[in-house]
């Protein structure tokens, strides 16, 4: 990189005003401004440049964002697990096999309370180390015919095949309790892991399709009561019903 001088010495007579590009609070990249002309920049130029820096920083980190949730249609590039689409799918193969046989069908969504507090406090890549152990916690619940996935940045969820009231809130529980601990970080650090659970069942064939959504919003009324609350529904009724 050349700089605007004719002297010995490149920065004797030239301005110079540079700001650093942060990602995950370390420096991946330095804008730098010169000028011939000696005091040539004003504050106003230091403000431009920040900004633009918070430009980049802020395009660096929807990049981050999109990479690992890109695969949001396929398969989870941090986790590895299916997304929403491949569970819409899934559901819907579902749906004809109910039909056919009659069983039940059910889906539990758990969705970590205070995530985008965990995010600041942990930092994004300890962040992820958290999601990696949750993954297998939540795997590790389910027996083998289940589908897992990941629906979001902060939740899981899981479709269980032949499973009524009395399975679905056992996995409730299970998956509440394994969602519960304290998580270590740093040097000593530590934070508590807690996750709102909404679950719902059905032998309803065509209710069978609307069982993630009824689930995930009953996730979110779950956290509205409080940390690690959950809430059970049947969609086999007009009205439904709800269990704490």
């Amino acid at each position: 990189m050349g700089v605007f001088s004719d002297g010995s010495d490149p920065y004797s007579s030239a301005s110079v005003i540079g700001t650093p590009v942060m990602r995950d609070r370390e420096v991946m990249a330095l804008i730098i401004a010169e000028h011939p002309d000696d005091e040539a920049f004003s504050r106003d130029h230091e403000e431009i440049l920040a900004a633009a820096a918070g430009l980049l920083s802020l395009r660096e980190e929807l990049d981050r964002l999109r990479q690992r949730f890109c695969s949001i249609e396929g398969r989870d590039t941090l986790t590895g697990l299916p997304g929403v689409t491949l569970l819409d799918r899934h559901l819907h193969h579902l749906a004809m096999e109910v039909q056919t046989y009659g069983w039940y069908v059910g889906v539990i969504v758990a969705d970590l309370d205070s995530f985008s507090n965990l995010n600041r406090l942990l930092g994004y890549a300890e962040c992820d180390d958290l999601l990696r152990d949750l993954t297998c916690r939540f795997r590790d619940i389910f027996p083998r015919e289940a589908f897992i996935a990941r629906t979001g940045p902060d939740s899981f969820a899981a479709c269980i095949p032949r499973a009524g009231k009395a399975v679905v809130e056992a996995l409730c529980q299970r998956v509440a309790d394994a969602f519960s601990f304290e998580y270590g970080y740093g040097e000593g650090g530590s934070v508590r892991i807690s996750a709102s659970i909404g679950a719902a069942y059905s032998h309803v064939n065509r209710r069978v399709l609307s069982l993630h959504t009824e689930a995930e919003a009953l996730a979110g009324r779950a956290e509205g009561t409080g940390r690690a609350s959950l809430l059970v529904r049947c969609l086999d009724s007009r009205a439904g019903s709800e269990e704490p």
